[in-house]
C-alpha cells in the first residue's frame, strides 16, 4: 500500500502523519487557503506533551474486510475507549465490509507503530442532515493513545472524505 497524508486517504491507501512539519508562514486565515488549512491541522495534530520526535507516526486507513485490524480488536478498543459497551464484534465487522467498495459509511482505522489505537466513521449522506452534509462520529482512541494526536488524525481523515465527496 502506498502511504499517503492522511486527509488524502481513500478506499484502500494508507494514510501517514510525519512528526515533523515545516515552519508556517501565514499571511492569511485558514478559510481562504486550503493548503495553510491542511499544515495548521497538521501542526495541531504535534501539539502533546510529549516531544515531537518522540511522537510515532500516525497511519490512517479506511477499513475493510482485508485491514490488519480485527473485528474483535476494533470493538474491544471502541468498548475500552467509551467505558461501556459501545460496538459489538458483530458490529464491528459490518463496519468494515462497508469498506470494501461504493459505501456511504465507512470505518477510519488509525495504526502506530503497527498497532492499532483509534478508529472513527464518516457517513457522506446521513438520513438525518440536509442534503450535501456529512457525518463523522463513533471516534474512539486507546486510553494509552489519547492525547497523542491519534484523534486529529482520524478527523482529519474522516472530514478530507466528506469534503472531497
Amino acid at each position: 500500500q502506498k502511504k499517503i497524508p492522511a486527509a488524502m486517504a481513500t478506499v484502500g491507501e494508507v494514510a501517514t502523519i510525519e512528526p515533523q512539519l515545516p515552519q508556517l508562514d501565514v499571511v492569511h486565515g485558514p478559510k481562504e487557503c486550503k493548503e495553510c488549512k491542511e499544515l495548521q491541522t497538521a501542526e495541531a495534530l504535534l501539539r502533546s506533551e510529549e516531544e515531537p520526535e518522540k511522537v510515532a507516526v500516525v497511519e490512517v486507513e479506511i477499513g475493510s474486510s482485508q485491514s490488519k485490524a480485527t473485528p474483535r480488536q476494533i470493538s474491544t478498543l471502541c468498548n475500552k475507549a467509551y467505558g461501556y459497551r459501545r460496538l459489538s464484534e458483530s458490529e464491528a465487522r459490518s463496519r468494515l465490509a462497508m469498506g470494501d467498495g461504493g459505501s456511504n459509511r465507512v470505518l477510519h482505522v488509525a495504526y502506530r507503530n503497527g498497532e492499532l489505537v483509534g478508529c472513527c466513521s464518516s457517513t457522506l449522506q446521513p438520513p438525518w442532515t440536509p442534503r450535501s452534509c456529512g457525518h463523522w462520529g463513533l471516534l474512539s482512541v486507546h486510553p494509552d493513545a489519547q492525547g497523542t494526536g491519534v484523534a486529529s488524525a482520524l478527523i482529519a481523515a474522516a472530514e478530507r472524505r466528506l469534503l472531497d465527496a
